[in-house]
């Protein structure tokens, strides 16, 4: 189900967009956020997987890079914190956790994500 918001605002951003390009101010680029999860419904798996496949071919290469992310596709995030984890091979392994909150309730998801250590 879509939130009705997410409607609103892609209306009045294509509008807005519409004006400014006639006016001569374009391109006008507008970042709808489309692809984010709903924040009593986040796919942890999806959302780990699109995590660990960026960690893997190096787009995502410090802890900030996993909060942004995180930050991007989640909607209405309250906090994201990211724990080190204990590794016996010397990789990095951290425990997301994030906090999500809309009008009814509160919600608390986690996962584990790992910086593989470079072979020497």
């Amino acid at each position: 189900m879509k939130d009705p918001r997410q409607a609103t605002f892609t209306k009045i951003a294509g509008n807005i967009t519409k004006k400014l390009t006639k006016a001569g101010e374009g391109p006008v680029t507008v970042n709808a956020k489309e692809k984010t999860m709903h924040a009593a419904s986040v796919n942890l798996g999806e959302l780990s997987d699109d995590v660990n496949k960026l960690i893997e071919t190096k787009k995502i290469t410090t802890r900030k890079g996993v909060h942004d992310f995180v930050a991007e596709h989640v909607e209405r995030l309250k906090s994201v914190e990211l724990t080190k984890q204990a590794s016996e091979n010397g990789d990095k392994q951290y425990r997301v956790n994030f906090v999500t909150k809309d009008d009814y309730g509160r919600y608390w998801y986690g996962f584990k994500t790992t910086f593989i250590r470079k072979a020497a």
